[in-house]
């Protein structure tokens, strides 16, 4: 029986480290075709086309129209991918584009397929994040996509508001990590051995990423340092911001503090394992990252959220939220998030083989019935 023919997209270390374990599990059922673009080219941001030969995933494509984090380089980014993307449906006729979250750069296949009739499948549609324009993406996407795989009940209410059709929309919970992820990570031994890092008393993981206002995100992340500045005994693990716009000023702001604190690191990337290795082992997760929504509660971890840019968001019960308004505001919020019995902490998007669930409905599925779509009305 001929295999459909699937291309699978990445522009980023967000969604990769995400898609990583759906993408070999498609490998095995279908014609799996990977195409690689966006930031993963990129030295200022990790270099994470590494991370993705490192896990010996056979690469279709690498399409790098990648020019920069300002509103225009975004745009040109966009632009040009649209016009290779558009090339590469032209070349080869697939079955169906699957794609997953809300970064900009998924637009441009997203685009291309629709005007090559090529139906989209969608993971991790119908979220809500006020604070950053990936918001717009994501339902723009929706709009685009034909089925959708979401993390959670609200979120399939949510994709069904926007007129899509309710048989097409299955809540298989998160994807991206396994029943067994405890055994699948690094040693505290082994973090300290190949980050060359030491562990103090208390650990903070520090992840921020720009909201769509750039003197905001300034102030908040300022504010955030000079509140963690005040924890005595504790050492700071920065990781680098997304390729969002506004992403350089921050990096320069975080860099900057590294200098003059010694007991503060900075990772430009990690790598998927060697994140949530770090994650484990810290006492809090401070910033405005979406992993303290999907992979802190797995590991147990007190979050503290810092302004806006995941409001919408379900949160789980390991999340305080600070809007940032003062630098006390922040502090007390980390001292809160310290004091959670971790035991309690919940993870509301967990459900068993997320992969394997999408996998048995993709293999029923007959994608030349996808399209074209109709608008479903809730009345």
């Amino acid at each position: 029986m001929k295999k459909n023919k699937i291309l699978i997209f990445t522009g980023s270390r967000a969604e990769y480290g995400i898609m990583r374990e759906l993408i070999k599990t498609t490998t095995k059922f279908f014609n799996t075709n990977l195409v690689v673009s966006g930031s993963h080219f990129k030295k200022e941001y990790g270099s994470t086309l590494n991370e993705i030969k490192k896990d010996k995933v056979k690469i279709f494509k690498k399409i790098n129209v990648f020019k920069g984090t300002s509103s225009i380089e975004i745009n040109k980014t966009i632009s040009y991918g649209i016009i290779e993307f558009s090339k590469l449906f032209r070349e080869y006729n697939f079955d169906a584009l699957i794609v997953c979250g809300d970064r900009y750069e998924i637009l441009s296949p997203c685009i291309a397929a629709t005007f090559y009739k090529v139906p989209i499948v969608h993971f991790h549609g119908g979220e809500l994040s006020f604070g950053s324009y990936d918001d717009t993406t994501r339902h723009m996407v929706t709009k685009m996509a034909s089925l959708h795989f979401v993390s959670h009940e609200k979120y399939k209410n949510r994709v069904h508001q926007l007129g899509e059709n309710m048989n097409n929309i299955h809540c298989i919970g998160a994807i991206g990590y396994s029943d067994n992820i405890n055994n699948e990570i690094y040693s505290k031994n082994e973090i300290k051995e190949k980050l060359r890092l030491k562990f103090n008393k208390f650990n903070f993981l520090i992840v921020f990423h720009p909201e769509t206002q750039n003197m905001r995100s300034k102030k908040l992340l300022n504010k955030t340092l000079k509140a963690i500045k005040t924890f005595k005994n504790t050492n700071f693990f920065f990781t680098g911001s997304g390729a969002d716009l506004y992403a350089e000023d921050l990096k320069k702001i975080k860099k900057n503090f590294i200098k003059k604190n010694n007991n503060s690191y900075y990772f430009e990337s990690l790598g998927r394992k060697m994140y949530l290795s770090l994650l484990k082992n810290v006492d809090c997760l401070i910033g405005n990252s979406s992993s303290a929504i999907y992979e802190a509660p797995i590991f147990k971890v007190p979050s503290v959220n810092i302004g806006t840019r995941q409001q919408g968001r379900v949160f789980s019960n390991n999340i305080i939220p600070s809007e940032g308004k003062s630098i006390s505001d922040i502090i007390s919020k980390i001292k809160m998030a310290r004091k959670i019995n971790r035991k309690n902490i919940k993870n509301p998007f967990f459900k068993k083989n997320p992969e394997k669930n999408a996998i048995k409905i993709l293999k029923k599925q007959n994608f030349s019935k996808l399209l074209p779509k109709k608008f479903f009305d809730l009345i």
